[in-house]
């Protein structure tokens, strides 16, 4: 029997880490915690990702969401991920007219949102 050879070439070594914040705990924050953990499984990312942060309301809750979805912080004030150093890219995981609407797209480097 004789051996396939891949014609894969390797991956690049990855140098630069982009760390990310999470705004939001439900349904949506769940959905994409899973897809911040599972993108580079599936895919041949050209950054490092890190679950930086999540921010949400109730700070209990934030406590056990960081904790259950892998984020290495977590705070009740969302203003706390936009002045984070390590940060990023900034995920908005709660609905439009939610107090978030105020959330100051100038003062963030990037920014992407689940709705």
């Amino acid at each position: 029997m004789s051996k396939k050879t891949s014609t894969k070439r390797p991956s690049p070594i990855k140098h630069t880490t982009l760390g990310i914040g999470l705004v939001g705990t439900k349904f949506m924050g769940k959905a994409h915690s899973n897809a911040w953990m599972s993108a580079p499984r599936f895919f041949d990312l050209p950054l490092v990702v890190n679950m930086r942060a999540v921010a949400g309301t109730k700070v209990q809750d934030v406590a056990e969401f960081s904790q259950r979805w892998g984020w290495q912080c977590c705070s009740d004030e969302w203003q706390d991920l936009v002045t984070d150093p390590q940060i990023g890219l900034i995920d908005k995981c709660t609905p439009q007219p939610r107090p978030c609407g105020s959330f100051d797209r100038r003062s963030c480097r990037r920014q992407a949102c689940g709705v």
